[in-house]
């Protein structure tokens, strides 16, 4: 629809197979994506449009250290990143592995979710729910509801 979109930087760092957050260290993972998340919010900034979306917003990253274990958060995580509002998709009764996603399965991803909800809700960034409905319809809710933010 020829908005800008940042794409996810974890599941780029998982595509290339060298950094993984379920290794004895998920810290070096973690610091890949907050150095890619960082330079595709910058992009995103730097280009002026009025509306642009991101796969996943920052502190997503900072959910996922703390499910990881890592509650010494490293500094390439100390951002100020602001968004007019986050999207929360609401989840589709099945779960499905891809092959490159990391959670273990249903529960896993719950805990997941709870975690990134309150990472958001910390900051007082308003959460817009997106319920389950056809693609099209989905993708017109939300940009009927960003372009009204």
């Amino acid at each position: 629809m020829g908005f800008l979109v940042a794409r996810e930087a974890a599941r780029e760092v998982l595509l290339e197979g060298f950094l993984h957050p379920k290794n004895k260290d998920p810290l070096p993972f973690q610091r890949e994506i907050a150095r890619r998340q960082k330079i595709s919010e910058e992009k995103l900034e730097k280009s002026g449009k009025e509306i642009s979306f991101l796969d996943r917003g920052f502190f997503d990253m900072i959910a996922y250290c703390y499910h990881f274990g890592i509650q010494d958060l490293p500094e390439e995580t100390n951002i100020n990143a602001h968004y007019d509002g986050v999207f929360v998709l609401e989840m589709l009764p099945k779960f499905e592995d891809d092959g490159v996603r990391i959670e273990d399965g249903m529960n896993e991803t719950m805990e997941i979710y709870r975690l990134i909800l309150e990472e958001y809700q910390k900051r007082s960034i308003p959460l817009i729910f997106v319920p389950v409905m056809p693609i099209r319809e989905r993708t017109e809710f939300i940009v009927a509801k960003a372009a009204s933010m």
